[in-house]
This record gives C-alpha cells, structure tokens and sequence, in this order.
C-alpha cells in the first residue's frame, strides 16, 4: 500500500512539473531587411536561436556597433522618448526595440539573438505584425528549462502627468489599455486591446506588403496562407 502511495505521489509531482511553462526561443534563424524610422537608414536584421535563461539579447553587428551586446532589460533603458532605446551606458545603443519586443512577449520567445547592421530595429509597416510573421516562419520550441516569471499579488499602480498604468491580482495574463489624444482626428475611441498572452497574436491581421523584404531567410514562406501575397514580397520574392 505505502508503495502505490508513494507511486502516486511522485506520478503527481510529475505531472504537475510538466505542467509548468518551460521557456521559449526559435526552431531556426530567420532575417528581415527594412528601414530605420527614426534614422531613415536601411538595414537588416537576423533573429537567432539562444540557449536557456539567456534572455533576449541584442547585437550590433556593424562597424560602428563592434559587436556589442545589450540585454533587453528594463535597467538598459536609456531612452523611451519616441521609441525604446536600449544602452551600455558608454554611448552604444539600439533604438526603436518595442514591436519586436511585444511580439515576442506575444509569442512566447524567452531566449533570443538578435542581430542589428544598425543603431535602430527596422520599421516595417510600423506594428508587430511582420515581426510574428517572422517568428512564424522561424518556428517555437520548447527549451529544458522551467519559465520564471512575477506573480501580481496586490493592486500597483504608478501615475506620470496625464499617463497612468496599473497591474491587478489576475488568474494568467490580460491586457487593456486606452488612448486619449488631444487631436480631434484621434481623440479617445473604445478601449484599444484586452486580450490574453496566449492568443493575442491572433488577432495581429498580417499585412498584404509594404514596410520591408524577406532577405537571407532561406525559406519559402509558409503555405498556410496560399490566398495572401508573403509580407514584404512586392517585387522581391522570398
């Protein structure tokens, strides 16, 4: 009797273990090429796979970058005017960091290189959409390795000026936010997005082209939209 408790004890454990979310990367690399926003200046762009618990870490790969890295973590934020600038503290830095950031909070990528020909990430059509197509394209494993993450458990909430954030107790993750702009043209429609992690990709529509080219990917894009021209593919082609 101990012996088939004990059994179904571990069989627990187990199971409950496997149940955790293990962290994320890319089954394989995939580029991009588009332009600076900000700079105006063309450039390229290389995500890679990385192992466990590195975390998403950026390279500049041109001259002037020298091979610098920069961890995408809030204490290497040097600049938010704009976009998202992330820094070494000695002047080198990557702009513009934000849609490939929040498609891969999206997608559920932990661990990742990403590599820059630039001080800036490429535009594209301006949102995170081409950035999920990317990854898409690329593919998700799962790594050996549990996934870390900060549990809520009382009301935050932090106020600059006229901006306001909150974080809430919550079973899993959502998402709500609102935009109120001075400009008639704009002004304060219905709530921009509440959505959850697992999905929020979805409902990202993938652009008809615009904003960019495939370039050494090394792969045709994927079938799964035969009705639809491939992101970037005006004139080019994969």
């Amino acid at each position: 009797m101990g012996y088939l408790v004990l059994k179904q004890i571990v069989t627990a454990l187990i199971d409950k273990c496997a149940s955790y979310a293990l962290q994320q990367t890319l089954k394989s690399q995939v580029s991009c090429c588009g332009t600076g926003l900000h700079s105006g200046d063309k450039v390229s762009m290389t995500l890679l796979p990385a192992p466990p618990h590195t975390g998403i870490v950026f390279r500049r790969t041109d001259a002037d970058g020298h091979g610098l890295e920069i961890a995408a973590h809030v204490d290497n934020v040097v600049d938010d005017r704009m976009c998202t600038t992330l820094g070494d503290g000695n002047g080198a830095s990557i702009a513009t960091v934000e849609h490939l950031m929040a498609a891969l909070s999206g997608c559920g990528i932990d661990n990742l290189y990403v590599e820059v020909d630039g001080a800036e990430l490429p535009i594209m059509d301006g949102s995170a959409a081409p950035f999920v197509f990317l990854i898409e394209c690329a593919g998700v494993v799962a790594q050996d390795a549990p996934r870390r993450a900060i549990e809520i458990l009382k009301p935050i909430k932090i106020e600059d000026k006229d901006s306001q954030v909150e974080l809430l107790p919550g079973d899993g993750f959502s998402l709500g936010f609102e935009i109120d702009f001075r400009s008639a043209a704009i002004g304060r429609p219905a709530p921009v997005a509440r959505c959850g992690a697992a999905g929020w990709c979805h409902l990202v529509p993938i652009p008809g082209g615009g904003g960019g080219t495939p370039c050494g990917a090394g792969r045709r894009w994927p079938r799964a939209r035969p009705a639809r021209p491939a992101p970037w593919s005006r004139g080019s082609g994969p």
